[in-house]
């Protein structure tokens, strides 16, 4: 059941990923606000290579990743001339922030939750060995 779950959110995510890449192409502009861009190419990289998730999720973080790219694509081709509250001399510095805080903060979270789970794990397994070693 998980399996197909993965692979249908998945499939939905990758038409919708395609789909955005299409209308911003025809509009001439980047279909993805700027922080949930960068909030996606730092998870989608985290989960395909730093904390790697197992097969079928890994194969599709590595497809969204690959769409992504081309939403990147798009934000820089277009994106100077949609934002024009940010200075041009600012723009790729305001992307690198962004895109550094989101890696930061997606990191961070995952690699606080993996400890928190290691140690309720681990508290389980102390706990049952204990309780075990009574009867």
């Amino acid at each position: 059941m998980g399996t197909y779950l993965m692979l249908g959110s998945g499939a939905f995510w990758i038409l919708t990923y395609i789909l955005l890449i299409q209308r911003g192409f025809k509009d001439q502009t980047y279909r993805m606000p700027l922080v949930a861009l960068c909030a996606n190419l730092s998870w989608e990289f985290i989960f395909s290579f730093i904390h790697p998730h197992q097969p079928p999720q890994l194969q599709i973080n590595i497809v969204w990743l690959m769409l992504d790219l081309i939403i990147l694509y798009e934000f820089f081709k277009f994106g100077q001339s949609e934002l024009k509250d940010i200075p041009k001399k600012l723009f790729y510095p305001v992307f690198i922030l962004t895109l550094f805080t989101s890696f930061c903060c997606v990191l961070l979270i995952t690699d606080e939750l993996i400890s928190r789970l290691e140690r309720c794990v681990y508290s389980f397994w102390a706990k049952s060995s204990h309780v075990h070693s009574l009867y």
